[in-house]
């Protein structure tokens, strides 16, 4: 509610609420990724620091960890993760090869067993 009015603030907050972990995206890809009509660049990059400010002030609100900036021609953006968020980034990757709920070739099937 604190971003209402403000749609290119609330389009950085939902995209940002999906990213566990964010790495840095150029601002010409995030002004792809969210459909600005904006035509010009330096435009959209003032457009997106405030909407990173404004999002960054309705999450400190809610006691929420949310800093973003534009470095270059890069956002970076550091927030908490959600609680599920973090259980994804605390597990172990799996070992490489045959996944577990990959489906087993009809071939071995049909293959005697020894």
């Amino acid at each position: 509610m604190a971003l209402s009015g403000q749609p290119l603030a609330q389009w950085v907050h939902g995209f940002y609420a999906t990213h566990a972990k964010p790495y840095p995206i150029s601002v010409a890809k995030l002004h792809q990724l969210c459909g600005s009509e904006t035509e010009e660049m330096w435009k959209f990059k003032q457009l997106l620091a405030r909407a990173l400010e404004s999002v960054g002030q309705a999450c400190e609100q809610h006691g929420q960890a949310f800093h973003g900036e534009i470095r270059e021609d890069l956002v970076y953006v550091d927030r908490q993760p959600s609680r599920s968020q973090q259980k994804h980034l605390a597990k172990k990757p799996k070992p490489a090869g045959r996944r577990a709920n990959a489906m087993t070739p009809v071939g071995d099937l049909l293959k005697p067993k020894k």
